[in-house]
């Protein structure tokens, strides 16, 4: 372990990972219901948005410290895969309590968080 880094950059790098994994569960159900063709509901849809907010909020709190040396690049890499990935949620359209991707952006998302899945869970 690198000796310049210390306790809280450590937990600060946690809490960036636990809020990517948080993100990565509520795209899980998404993806899973998208992959199945079955119907999405707002609740679903919301509770991915909500993840994504409050990963960008935990992001941008840790990145914007001047006090924290150490930034691994893997941050920056999530952050960039996480905004890729809620274009792609941001693209849906909602017709009641339904959420409707077409088919295209369906698979595009599918491919993207299960590529983003891989990568945290190894």
């Amino acid at each position: 372990m690198n000796k310049n880094i210390d306790k809280e950059e450590l937990e600060l790098g946690q809490r960036i990972f636990q809020s990517a994994l948080r993100v990565n569960s509520a795209l899980t159900e998404i993806s899973i219901i998208l992959h199945n063709k079955e119907q999405i509901y707002t609740d679903s849809y919301y509770n991915v948005i909500s993840e994504i907010r409050a990963f960008n909020d935990t992001f941008f709190k840790i990145n914007n410290k001047n006090d924290i040396k150490f930034k691994p690049v893997f941050w920056f890499e999530l952050y960039e895969e996480i905004t890729i990935l809620s274009k792609y949620i941001e693209s849906a359209k909602i017709k009641k309590n339904k959420v409707i991707f077409s088919d295209e952006v369906a698979k595009i998302l599918y491919e993207v968080w299960f590529n983003f899945n891989r990568r945290l869970t190894l």
